[in-house]
C-alpha cells in the first residue's frame, strides 16, 4: 500500500481539491490511503523514495523524517475535516492493522450506515485531530474555521462554533463556503434572517459546487 512520492503528493493534492469541491467522501478515502502510506514509507525524498537499500544518512533521514511529517499532518487535516462533513459516517482500522486489512479497509471507509456510536467516535477523533492542529496564537482563519465546523457538531459545542464564526464574519475573515454554511446551519430556527444570510454567501462563494456544499445537512 505503499505510494510512490510522485503518487503520495498527487493523491493528497486530490484529496485536498475533492473535499473543497464538496467531495468529502472521496476526500477521506484519498487522504487515508496517504495517510497509511506514509506510515508504511522508508526512505520518503524530495524527489520519491530511495530504493537502493542503502542507509540515509543521518541528514537525509532527518529531511525524509521531516517532509513524511509534514504530509501527514496535511493529510490528516483532510481526514478530520472530511469525517466532520460526512457527519462522522467513516471509519478506519487502527494503525498497527494488518496490511491486507487496511487494504480492505480503505475500500470501506465509508459508512452507509453507521451506528450513533461510530459516528460519536470518528466525530469525536475529527474534533480532537483538529485541537490539536490549531496554532499556538488562535488566529489562523482557516483552521479556526475546520474547528468550528467539528465544534458544531457537538450540542455542547454549539455556541463556542457560533462564536468563532460569528467572529470571523465580523472581521470579513470568513475563509471558504464552509465556513457560511456550518454558521448558516448553526443559526438555523434562532435568527432565520441571518441563517439565510449566511446561506447566500455560502452559494455565493461555493460557485458551482454549491449543491453539493450548501445544501442543508440531513
Amino acid at each position: 500500500m505503499v505510494l510512490s512520492g510522485d503518487e503520495t503528493a498527487q493523491t493528497l493534492s486530490q484529496a485536498e481539491r475533492q473535499l473543497a469541491a464538496g467531495r468529502a467522501d472521496r476526500a477521506f478515502v484519498s487522504a487515508l490511503t496517504v495517510f497509511w502510506s506514509l506510515e508504511e514509507a522508508v526512505g520518503l525524498t524530495e524527489d520519491g523514495y530511495d530504493e537502493s537499500g542503502d542507509r540515509p544518512s543521518e541528514r537525509a533521514e532527518q529531511r525524509s523524517n521531516r517532509r513524511k511529517a509534514a504530509l501527514s499532518a496535511r493529510a490528516k487535516l483532510v481526514m478530520a475535516v472530511a469525517m466532520v462533513r460526512l457527519n462522522g459516517a467513516t471509519t478506519f482500522e487502527p494503525h498497527h492493522a494488518p496490511r491486507v486489512s487496511r487494504l480492505r479497509a480503505v475500500r470501506h471507509a465509508l459508512l452507509s450506515s453507521p451506528t450513533d456510536a461510530e459516528r460519536q467516535a470518528s466525530l469525536t477523533w475529527a474534533l480532537t485531530a483538529l485541537t490539536d492542529m490549531q496554532p499556538a496564537d488562535g488566529d489562523d482563519p482557516v483552521q479556526m474555521a475546520h474547528y468550528a465546523e467539528a465544534l458544531a457538531r457537538f450540542p455542547d459545542h454549539r455556541a463556542q462554533a457560533l462564536q468563532l464564526l460569528h467572529d470571523l464574519a465580523t472581521r470579513d475573515l470568513m475563509p471558504d463556503a464552509w465556513a457560511y454554511h456550518t454558521l448558516a446551519e448553526l443559526l438555523r430556527g434562532t435568527d432565520d434572517t441571518a441563517s439565510a444570510e449566511a446561506a447566500a454567501h455560502c452559494r455565493e462563494r461555493a460557485g458551482r459546487h454549491a449543491s453539493r456544499i450548501c445544501s442543508e445537512s440531513p
